[in-house]
C-alpha cells in the first residue's frame, strides 16, 4: 500500500538502468493506484517503445484496461487487439477482450474471445460463466450447460454458482 515509496524505488531503478522496462510497467501500476492515470499511461507507452521487452502483450493489456477506465473504449480495444496479436495464446488478453466486446453488445465477438481464453483459464469460474452466458445467447444451450456445470464444480459457493444454477434450472 505504500505506492509513493514504490514509485520512488522504480524511479531509482530506471535512473540506474534506463532500459529496465519491467520497472516502467510496475511504476505504471503504482501510478494507477495513486490516481495518476496520465502518468501511468505515459509509463506504459514508454515501456512499449522497448522492442526487446519479452512480454509486450502484458503492457498492451495494462494500457488497454487503463484506457477503458478513463472511457477511451476504442483505444482500449486497439490495445487489447495488439496484446493478442503480440501473443495469440495470451488467455488474459482474450478474456479482457471478450469482456469489452460483451459490454459493447458484440456477443459473437465475445464468444470468439472467450473461447480463445478458455484454454489458458479453464479453472476460472468467471470466464466459464461468461462463456456459458454468451453460448446461451448464441443458441448453443448444450455447450452452455457444460460451462454452467463447470462453474459450479470450480466455485460451488461462489457468486457465479448461483447464476449458473439459475440458468441450469431453465
Amino acid at each position: 500500500g505504500d505506492y509513493g515509496l514504490a514509485i520512488k524505488d522504480f524511479t531509482r531503478a530506471l535512473e540506474v538502468r534506463k532500459t529496465f522496462t519491467e520497472a516502467r510497467s510496475w511504476r505504471g501500476w503504482a501510478l494507477i493506484e495513486t490516481g495518476d492515470l496520465a502518468g501511468a499511461e505515459a509509463e506504459y507507452r514508454a515501456a512499449l517503445e522497448d522492442r526487446t521487452y519479452p512480454t509486450p502483450e502484458k503492457l498492451h493489456l495494462n494500457l488497454g484496461l487503463l484506457l477503458f477506465k478513463v472511457g477511451r473504449e476504442a483505444e482500449g480495444m486497439e490495445s487489447l487487439s495488439r496484446a493478442v496479436a503480440a501473443n495469440p495464446a495470451y488467455a488474459r488478453g482474450h478474456y479482457e477482450m471478450g469482456k469489452a466486446l460483451e459490454r459493447s453488445g458484440n456477443v459473437s465477438g465475445a464468444l470468439v474471445s472467450y473461447e480463445a481464453a478458455i484454454g489458458g483459464m479453464k479453472d476460472s469460474a468467471d470466464l466459464n460463466l461468461r462463456l456459458a452466458l454468451v453460448l446461451e445467447q448464441s443458441g448453443d444451450g448444450m455447450r452452455a450447460k457444460e460451462h454452467f456445470k463447470r462453474v459450479i464444480e470450480l466455485a460451488p459457493s461462489g457468486p457465479e454458482a448461483s447464476t449458473a444454477r439459475d440458468h441450469l434450472k431453465r
